[in-house]
């Protein structure tokens, strides 16, 4: 575990496993690295070297004290990588992470060599804005983290996986969210950096060779969003698991890491 700091002082935590050529990890809305460094397999850790970072606001990452954007965020991964003296690297993105990945890319195209889009989308409709009252949270809102993923996951998963996910797997999973601090507020503050964004006219400026990977049953960002991203992005591939919700990455494992190795290692 390390630590660095962003343009207002405030600490983000990173970890890097593996050896080989770097691949930066974002994670999405109001969740910690380390669930997303514990569903990339032994298989990459083997061939890449990965750099898993908390987002502002979450994980162990202290609570910022006032909004912000995307723009920062993807800044605060390029800044990341200058502090590791990493000049370039691959970027994984998962859900709102992907967006913070493909700013990235726009923003500094010469640090992204190629670019892996989870269950990502490049526009949003209107949501919690910088400034307004916060909303009340939903019922499922919690401030322990680990019941909070132990009342979404099966909501976010596909049904397929979700008939077969038994209380230890979900316990197990829930686990890996502990100690992620993310409090109702920071949660908005993120949801504010993508609330009316769209991105879409941009799509066409990226330069990354770009793979998109969705769940065809993906409740919380619909497929339709992988879609477009592969259309819109010169040359994109796009993986779609056709039984998969939210979470590819833990629904299907091996299929998954496949098409991201294979991706990222072929010439």
């Amino acid at each position: 575990m390390s630590v660095m700091q962003t343009a207002t002082g405030r600490r983000i935590f990173y970890d890097v496993v593996g050896e080989g050529p770097p691949l930066l990890a974002i994670t999405g809305l109001a969740s910690s690295r380390k669930a997303l460094l514990a569903s990339l397999s032994d298989a990459l850790t083997s061939r890449l070297q990965i750099v898993a970072m908390d987002n502002r606001d979450a994980g162990e990452s202290d609570p910022e004290p006032g909004y912000y954007t995307i723009g920062d965020m993807a800044n605060d991964a390029a800044t990341l990588l200058n502090d590791l003296g990493i000049a370039h690297a691959h970027v994984l993105g998962f859900s709102m992470g992907g967006t913070v990945a493909l700013q990235l890319a726009l923003d500094y195209p010469l640090r992204v060599d190629r670019l892996v889009l989870v269950s990502a989308h490049a526009f949003n409709g209107p949501d919690h804005r910088a400034g307004e009252p916060l909303p009340p949270p939903p019922v499922w809102w919690t401030d322990d983290p680990v019941e909070r993923w132990r009342r979404l996951m099966p909501e976010a998963v596909g049904p397929e996986y979700r008939d077969r996910l038994t209380d230890h797997d979900l316990t197990i999973h829930a686990g890996l969210d502990r100690g992620n601090r993310a409090t109702w507020a920071c949660a908005m503050r993120q949801v504010a950096t993508r609330s009316g964004l769209d991105m879409r006219n941009r799509l066409a400026e990226v330069r990354s060779p770009t793979l998109v990977i969705h769940g065809g049953m993906d409740p919380v960002v619909p497929a339709e969003h992988g879609e477009l991203l592969a259309a819109g992005i010169p040359g994109a591939r796009l993986h779609v698991l056709p039984r998969a919700g939210h979470l590819p990455l833990t629904e299907a494992p091996d299929e998954v890491t496949r098409a991201i190795l294979n991706f990222l290692t072929e010439t």
